[in-house]
């Protein structure tokens, strides 16, 4: 390594030390710099309790996307579940936070959610599409029984008008109108856990929400066994993260 670089690389990591003590208060801006996404990085990989890697992604996100469209200009509001009808892709620690809080509900909570997620389990986007198969997770009169913990897909699945999304439940390719703020959001909150999943050795990978959050609560100590670098979520079909996450992310490992 040439000196210069040596340099380069003592200086962005205290760069990214001094922004990491203040990223979880601010949220990363809508274009963040490679010390904005490391500074985000670190502050998930020194996690260790169980199910808290997702809390801290989520709280970024939303301390981020809501610099961005009032919240009072989007269609969205309780009760309205068109969008809780199609496939969800989620991450690993996303799986461990939903599999803790259906887990926390007792035994009857969890048997009513595999009753519900074993016939929509491993469903692509295409067969989901169209067929009205609603996420297990959903609750009487269209509300989200895990609300507070859903997983960044459906956190920027958000739209400013409801006719499309009506659309697309029937299966009719309807436009929503998503704000594009959300979606660089996630985007952004993804790269820095693809980023931490590579320090860690892991791959980072998207699954179909009730196949992998059956796939935990099948294995009580799933989490631990994932930690420690075993694939608890062998067999199950990977989707894809997206190109903005890969490209970006790909930009920042440079």
């Amino acid at each position: 390594m040439s000196r210069e670089r040596k340099v380069k690389d003592q200086q962005l990591e205290r760069d990214v030390a001094a922004r990491a003590k203040t990223v979880l208060q601010t949220g990363l801006p809508l274009r963040p710099t490679r010390v904005d996404i490391r500074a985000l990085q670190r502050k998930l990989e020194e996690i260790a309790a169980p199910g808290s890697v997702a809390g801290r992604l989520y709280d970024v996100f939303e301390r981020s996307s809501q610099h961005g469209a009032p919240i009072d200009k989007l269609a969205c509001r309780k009760g309205c579940a068109y969008c809780c009808h199609g496939m969800v892709a989620i991450t690993a620690p996303e799986a461990f936070a939903l599999a803790q809080r259906v887990r926390s509900g007792g035994s009857e909570a969890v048997a009513r959610f595999k009753e519900r997620a074993v016939p929509v389990a491993g469903k692509t986007a295409a067969e989901r599409f169209g067929a009205k198969l609603p996420c297990p997770l959903l609750g009487a009169e269209g509300a989200c029984t895990v609300y507070d913990v859903r997983p960044i897909a459906c956190r920027r699945v958000v739209s400013y008008a409801i006719d499309p999304c009506l659309e697309e439940f029937e299966g009719l390719d309807g436009e929503i109108e998503v704000p594009g703020h959300y979606n660089r959001h996630a985007a952004n909150a993804l790269v820095a856990l693809a980023l931490a999943f590579d320090a860690s050795g892991r791959p980072f990978a998207h699954y179909e929400l009730s196949s992998a959050i059956l796939a935990v609560l099948d294995a009580p100590d799933a989490e631990t066994r994932w930690r420690r670098g075993e694939n608890v979520f062998a067999g199950l079909r990977t989707e894809e993260a997206g190109d903005d996450v890969s490209i970006m992310a790909a930009t920042v490992r440079g």
